[in-house]
């Protein structure tokens, strides 16, 4: 059985993550997906709760689908990359990591990879970046310094970004996984223009505004989506949340701001200042913002210090493997993994958190993350339900 994976989100699972599956599959005999849950990489809750997307993904062609913890959900894309393919390389029999970028070729994304575990590309972007940029611009003028304008080039789309990651650290861990780059169809990742393949962006776009998406994304998809409506579990926008979000900002220490991810150069304590004067969650973001923190940035920061995310477990490897989906195929793959896997395995997060101290706290981080979710959906849940919430079978 040739396995083959890829790291994702699929806030929503649109048409252009259905081609990537049916691409994956004509090579591939079962496919995994490792997806973020109730919050994403750009610093924002999810459209619609996790084990939904799960469902939608499972039923548009993917097999088994494996969280990828918070820690690392909510980071930089060098973070996200790190816990996607530790995951995958954990498991144990992936044969292909799959992931789609806007280079079709897989030769320039790895020579980026490469030229990006250069240490003198390191110090000439730490230099760049002290003249006040940002990290992303910083470090195109220190590939170009470098004599690598080609590489500049191609690190200046977020999905390039990503696949070098990916590609960087299969090759740090010695990484038995090929890569296999799909060439991205459709609109632009921030582009909002709507198509046969539009983006996320341009999808949740409508949702936000109320109006009917559903010739946007497979019809699974949106009967999932209907599904979370239905439920109370969807939409889901973080911004509508203002008040709630900057108390409980104003709620923290001080010193807790010090052990977020992602810290340079004191801006937890530009932050702590901001959340002192700011009349709300989305005025903190702006006026946070400047040349050299994006918004990206400022949002995962801000987002992270409202559920309480210690930055030191993003730097440790995933202590388990969560279940949030799986078919007839996907079964067949977990019996794989319990062979070929050291972590333990199951759709039972309270399961999971005994097996280690390590386990425990990320389980932790996990749950209250979506404590903290069901306060943001239509309809308000109890705490605990990450620990209860069964895995989705199709």
């Amino acid at each position: 059985m040739k396995i083959s994976a890829v790291i994702a989100e699929y806030n929503p699972f649109h048409c252009g993550h259905e081609y990537q599956l049916k691409k994956m599959r004509e090579e591939a005999d079962a496919v995994v997906v490792i997806m973020g849950g109730n919050f994403t990489q750009r610093g924002d809750a999810a459209c619609m709760e996790k084990h939904y997307r799960a469902k939608a993904a499972l039923a548009c062609g993917a097999d088994l689908i494996i969280e990828l913890p918070l820690p690392y959900a909510l980071n930089t894309a060098e973070r996200f990359a790190f816990g996607g393919v530790q995951l995958a390389n954990a498991l144990g029999c992936v044969d292909e990591l799959c992931f789609g970028a806007e280079t079709g070729e897989l030769y320039p994304l790895e020579k980026a990879a490469q030229i990006l575990q250069n240490p003198q590309l390191y110090t000439l972007t730490r230099d760049f970046a002290a003249q006040g940029i940002t990290f992303v611009r910083a470090r195109e003028l220190a590939m170009e310094q470098m004599g690598f304008p080609d590489m500049a080039q191609v690190l200046q789309t977020p999905n390039n970004i990503l696949a070098t990651e990916y590609i960087g650290w299969l090759m740090k861990t010695d990484s038995k996984i090929c890569p296999r780059v799909i060439q991205r169809v459709g609109s632009d990742y921030h582009d909002d223009t709507l198509s046969e393949f539009s983006s996320a962006t341009g999808i949740r776009s409508l949702m936000r505004t109320g109006k009917n998406f559903s010739q946007y994304i497979p019809q699974a998809s949106y009967n999932a989506y209907e599904q979370a409506v239905s439920d109370g579990c969807a939409p889901v926008f973080l911004e509508d949340h203002d008040r709630l979000l900057l108390g409980r900002l104003r709620s923290l220490s001080r010193e807790s701001y010090s052990t977020l991810p992602d810290l340079t150069e004191g801006i937890e304590n530009r932050l702590w200042q901001s959340v002192r004067s700011a009349v709300s969650y989305t005025a903190l973001i702006e006026d946070m913002k400047t040349k050299r923190y994006t918004h990206s940035r400022i949002r995962r920061l801000c987002l992270s210090a409202v559920l309480g995310i210690d930055g030191e477990l993003c730097r440790r490897e995933p202590p388990y493997i969560h279940i949030l989906g799986f078919n007839e195929t996907g079964a067949q793959v977990m019996g794989k993994i319990h062979e070929s896997s050291k972590l333990p395995m199951s759709h039972s997060l309270a399961q999971l958190a005994k097996h280690s101290p390590l386990a425990e706290r990320f389980a932790a981080a996990e749950a209250n993350s979506t404590d903290l979710y069901y306060l943001l959906t239509p309809s308000v849940k109890p705490c605990g339900l990450d620990y209860t919430t069964p895995a989705v079978k199709l």
